[in-house]
């Protein structure tokens, strides 16, 4: 459960803090870009948009980062370690499950 709730703590600081940004961008083009036709201003707000959009990914893992690390406090280097050494056992297929292992290595009566 807690998983759930830092992701979504997570998610929800980096959408607030997306959309803060381009609230303040789309105000700095209105105010700087007077003269400028709106067709303008409205593909640099989209550009923008964009932009704020693609860091939303790297900033939610941030936060959640943040996040857990305050959780788990002095545990956090272990548990991260731990967490690295299994996915990258899982990647490099050293952890398969084959028929052979699965098998139990006593009959049952």
């Amino acid at each position: 459960m807690d998983i759930f709730a830092r992701e979504a703590a997570a998610t929800a600081a980096a959408v607030f803090l997306g959309a803060a940004a381009f609230v303040l961008v789309n105000a700095l083009l209105n105010r700087v870009l007077v003269g400028f036709a709106s067709g303008a201003k409205n593909l640099l707000a989209f550009g923008s948009g964009l932009f704020l959009a693609s860091l939303l990914v790297p900033v939610k893992r941030r936060f959640s980062d943040a996040i857990e690390r305050f959780q788990y406090g002095e545990t956090y280097r272990a548990r991260r370690a731990l967490l690295d050494f299994s996915r990258s056992g899982v990647e490099s297929g050293t952890w398969r499950c084959s028929p052979r292992r699965s098998r139990r290595p006593f009959p049952t009566r």
